[in-house]
């Protein structure tokens, strides 16, 4: 994938989740076997409501560089 396309994607990620108001903690990119990149971001609010992330990802959808979204609840390390 571009580099181009991979910063246009996390750039989506990033201002849909600021819109939400959930600050990222840290980011982290991974390569994929297919030649995709998985970017994630941690947040630094737990209290997030399902809904409210699941209208993120469905925003997220939308953008033609995103094959795939969804969200995990991660306990805290």
């Amino acid at each position: 994938m571009p580099e181009s396309a991979v910063a246009a994607a996390r750039e989506a990620l990033s201002q849909a989740l600021s819109a939400g108001g959930f600050p990222v903690a840290g980011w982290e990119q991974h390569a994929l076997q297919d030649g995709q990149v998985a970017i994630l971001a941690t947040l630094v609010s737990s209290s997030a409501r399902p809904e409210e992330l699941d209208a993120i990802v469905a925003r997220l959808r939308r953008v033609t560089v995103a094959t795939d979204t969804a969200w995990v609840r991660s306990p805290l390390a």
